[in-house]
């Protein structure tokens, strides 16, 4: 028996109840709708800036994962004698690399650099653990997949300070350019579902994000009324666009691609626009 299957099993032979329903808890962390609630929230109502880099992070390493889950190919442990997979609907696409895990590691590795203190780290640090010790418990990746993705997401998190960091100060877009030039161009390689998703929203991402700034550019912040109704409307426009799209759209490669894309030029330049307009938000176009 090979000796990740012995240490799935031997992990396993632990498994209560209880431990079951925990784990099956703490994975939620690696899902794509917490981020979503969570990130709106930050981006139309609290700091603009500091939620951007997360999100250009996140949408990066949603496309990488894709692309490396298409490339490596990898098989599951789900099926395999000696091992239970609890919560299979979340296994979506290959075994490498872990897109949960991929996912917090991203988002903690990103806080831990706006936020710097021995509280944020091991906060982050016990995190992204926890995340990868609950895929392997529930039989959904075998360890190479959550230690490979804790490192891509280490390295994404470092060229995306970088990339920002030369934006911010210098006002540069021409590292966003390349990316989204790489991202369309790849599209003609990669076909995975998974890949398609993670193109649109890195795409998205980058047209919304320099609409945004050079065409609306809104402020944050305003009364706590206009906020809830802020958030209203971008999470109800949000939900709208999904469905919508979903219902009319086929499911070809590049409709795949347009809904996410969509959906992330909504998040980052639509809704702020529609703030704009209803003068929920200020703007600072002159």
């Amino acid at each position: 028996m090979p000796i990740e299957i012995k240490f799935i099993s031997w992990i396993q032979t632990f498994s209560t109840p209880f431990l079951d329903q925990m784990f099956e808890a703490i994975t939620v962390l690696g899902e794509s709708y917490i981020y979503i609630v969570l990130l709106s929230l930050f981006y139309w109502c609290v700091n603009k800036e500091q939620t951007r880099r997360i999100l250009l992070a996140l949408t990066l390493s949603v496309t990488v994962n894709g692309l490396l889950k298409e490339a490596f190919d990898a098989v599951r442990p789900i099926g395999v004698e000696g091992i239970r997979s609890l919560r299979i609907h979340t296994a979506n696409g290959s075994s490498f690399p872990s897109g949960h895990t991929q996912t917090i590691s991203v988002f903690m590795f990103s806080i831990m650099s706006l936020f710097k203190g021995i509280g944020i780290k091991a906060v982050g640090v016990v995190a992204i653990l926890a995340v990868a010790f609950s895929r392997l418990y529930l039989g959904l990746h075998w360890p190479k997949d959550v230690l490979g993705a804790i490192l891509v997401a280490w390295i994404i998190v470092q060229i995306v300070n970088r990339i920002y960091q030369r934006n911010y100060l210098e006002g540069d877009y021409l590292p966003y350019f390349i990316i989204l030039v790489l991202t369309l161009a790849s599209l003609f390689i990669f076909k995975s579902e998974s890949y398609l998703k993670g193109a649109g929203i890195l795409a998205g991402y980058l047209v919304g994000y320099w609409f945004e700034e050079n065409f609306i550019n809104f402020d944050t912040r305003g009364s706590l009324e206009h906020q809830i109704l802020k958030y209203i409307m971008g999470i109800a426009g949000f939900v709208g666009i999904y469905m919508g799209l979903k219902a009319v759209l086929p499911s070809t490669d590049m409709m795949i691609f347009a809904r996410y894309f969509v959906l992330l030029l909504w998040a980052t330049a639509g809704a702020p626009a529609l703030f704009v307009l209803f003068r929920l938000s200020k703007h600072r176009i002159f």
